[in-house]
């Protein structure tokens, strides 16, 4: 399949929007990953400055001077959950009998931190719809080109004694989920310049090939490793669960790899594994430790964790439909354990103790969509481009296991380029809803006309080595 973009019937007025949009895209990738800790009446927020971007983002989309207007496939289940974390916050807020704990500072702090990371779904998908592949290509580049500097500069502390740094970033956490995505968009930028320099029109197609083949032997491990060295034990769960999702999908096209190269592959990654643990054992054993502990059961928070995770249970298993209310739990556990109050570290257990059955039941809709759609990406499209961000999708659902991703910014511009990039490649006509807000909204505009699709002038489909 072809994944392309439509041709402009806006003459430099087309080509103005191109640029505006494609520098919007590298505005995000370099302000994303600079943050500071803005102390609010709930605590510190981590506060990134791409959400300046995005907010400028919204207001061209509104103008019509950025994007297409087309209602995003997820945009009903996103704006469902959206929805029932405000009505678990109004139900527990004003029908007797109130929770003692029950405070509407976090609860609307909270919604207002989702709705901020959503917007990057929003916006990534708005500016990326019309050209997938070439646009998230622009963001790929400069974020991975940023996240080899913060990398370089993270290995460096970690060898000079620091257990956990946090980068740009103000937790390490968020950082490792940085990093994590990058690991992806490395992997896309592997796959994107793979594939182009195969195809007879592409410049350099050799320099591309060759090109892809050191990025895969070089970034993406480096990256990995910058990854592990934060110590964050989530991230190392998403980067597994990615790439078993990684592995399977690119299944797809292992009969058309030749024998040799793959064999080779296997082999480098198989040398970067055994020489990173090494490395990690010689020179910073804390690291190490931090997962050697895990996997002994004897990890310093591992008991907190699964007390934690109890908790969680318990507070959904007493407030089944609406559960506590969104962004309660933390003075729940304060109430229980009788100190201070955090998440459950599990997006799955937070959002059923917060929102209920009914919020749980959303969020698991919205990654069963998202799971259909990049497997029919992969095996019936055959968007080869499109397998890393499927599988940094599932990695952060993945890392979401033992973390609170819902509210990573990374999470939803995974979800966002899935979207722009499953448009794209889908041979179908919108769904009715998107129809009738194209109509009351772009009236006259010939990009909204429903049904027309594009192709691409790139072909995704993957041929061997």
């Amino acid at each position: 399949m072809r994944l392309t973009p439509r041709r402009s019937r806006e003459g430099a007025g087309g080509r103005w929007r191109t640029r505006l949009e494609r520098v919007l895209l590298v505005a995000l990738a370099v302000a994303y990953p600079f943050h500071f800790s803005y102390q609010g009446p709930t605590g510190g927020v981590n506060v990134s400055y791409g959400d300046a971007v995005v907010a400028l983002v919204g207001v061209l989309f509104l103008l019509g001077a950025v994007g297409r207007f087309r209602v995003f496939r997820y945009a009903w289940a996103v704006a469902a959950f959206v929805g029932v974390a405000v009505v678990s916050v109004l139900v527990n807020g004003l029908v007797p009998p109130v929770a003692e704990t029950f405070s509407w500072t976090p609860a609307v702090a909270e919604v207002l931190k989702l709705l901020g990371a959503v917007a990057w779904m929003v916006a990534i998908y708005a500016l990326c719809v019309t050209d997938p592949a070439r646009r998230f290509r622009d963001f790929s580049l400069v974020s991975v080109a940023l996240a080899v500097v913060f990398g370089a500069w993270s290995v460096s502390m970690v060898l000079a004694g620091a257990v956990r740094h946090t980068g740009p970033f103000t937790m390490p956490n968020v950082y490792a989920n940085y990093l994590l995505l990058n690991v992806f968009l490395a992997c896309y930028l592997v796959g994107y310049y793979g594939v182009t320099g195969r195809s007879p029109r592409a410049r350099w197609p050799r320099a591309r090939r060759w090109g892809a083949t050191l990025a895969l032997w070089t970034v993406v491990p480096f990256l990995a490793g910058a990854m592990v060295a934060t110590g964050s034990r989530g991230a190392a769960i998403g980067l597994a669960v990615g790439g078993v999702a990684l592995a399977v999908t690119a299944l797809r096209w292992l009969p058309e790899v030749r024998p040799w190269f793959a064999g080779l592959n296997a082999a480098v990654f198989g040398a970067y594994a055994v020489g990173g643990v090494y490395a990690f054992m010689r020179y910073q054993p804390r690291v190490f430790d931090r997962f050697v502990r895990v996997l002994d059961g004897d990890a310093r928070n591992l008991d907190s964790r699964l007390e934690n995770w109890a908790i969680a249970w318990d507070a959904f298993t007493a407030n089944p439909l609406l559960g506590l209310g969104y962004g309660q739990y933390p003075a729940h556990m304060a109430e229980v354990v009788g100190g201070g109050g955090i998440g459950a570290h599990n997006t799955y257990l937070t959002v059923a103790a917060e929102t209920g059955i009914v919020g749980l039941v959303v969020l698991l809709v919205l990654v069963g969509l998202l799971a259909v759609d990049g497997l029919t990406l992969v095996f019936r499209e055959r968007a080869f481009v499109a397998v890393p961000v499927f599988a940094f999708v599932a990695a952060a659902f993945g890392q979401g296991l033992v973390a609170d991703v819902n509210t990573f910014r990374a999470l939803w511009i995974g979800v966002g380029a899935l979207g722009a990039f499953y448009y794209a490649s889908v041979d179908r006509p919108l769904d009715p809803l998107s129809s009738v807000f194209r109509r009351w909204v772009a009236v006259g505009d010939p990009e909204s006309v429903v049904g027309r699709k594009f192709r691409s002038r790139v072909d995704t489909s993957g041929p061997s080595q």
